[in-house]
């Protein structure tokens, strides 16, 4: 068996970004003395969502180096495409956080993406309005097991 892996261009789904200034969490009712109320919330939907340093190429390089792709074969997971989706707070400074997996295709999979993503460098954080904002990113990646 063969494994391959393929990364999903998000940005390419074409919904629009820009009228959901309502749609933030916050993450505590208590407002911080002297900290912007928008560092107090998580936005779902965002201007500008976050990115990888360098983009899609440098995303898709970074997976390269340090996915274990073989880890489908290894748990013996059938021929198939597998699209492993990961959800995952990226805050102001491009730090990364509260990964987990929005998937449950099994086989390692899941667990390989959220290991690579804890090595990830930070991102280019997402912004609403003009300022960085912490904000929710949705990222796949997909792994495909052939003969």
């Amino acid at each position: 068996m063969h494994l391959r892996f393929h990364l999903l261009n998000l940005f390419l789904i074409g919904i629009s970004f820009t009228t959901v200034a309502q749609t933030e969490i916050h993450r505590d009712s208590a407002t911080v003395p002297g900290i912007d109320s928008t560092e107090n919330k998580i936005f779902k939907t965002v201007d500008t969502q976050a990115i990888f340093p360098g983009g899609e190429v440098a995303w898709k390089k970074f997976l390269e180096r340090h996915l274990w792709a073989e880890v489908a074969v290894q748990n013996r997971a059938p021929v198939g495409i597998y699209t492993v989706w990961v959800q995952f707070i990226v805050d102001p400074k491009g730090n990364v956080s509260n990964i987990h997996a929005l998937t449950r295709n099994g086989y390692g999979m899941e667990e390989e993406v959220i290991r690579i993503m804890k090595k990830s460098p930070q991102w280019t954080p997402a912004s609403q309005n003009g300022r960085l904002v912490t904000a929710y990113r949705k990222q796949p990646v997909i792994f495909t097991v052939s003969k």
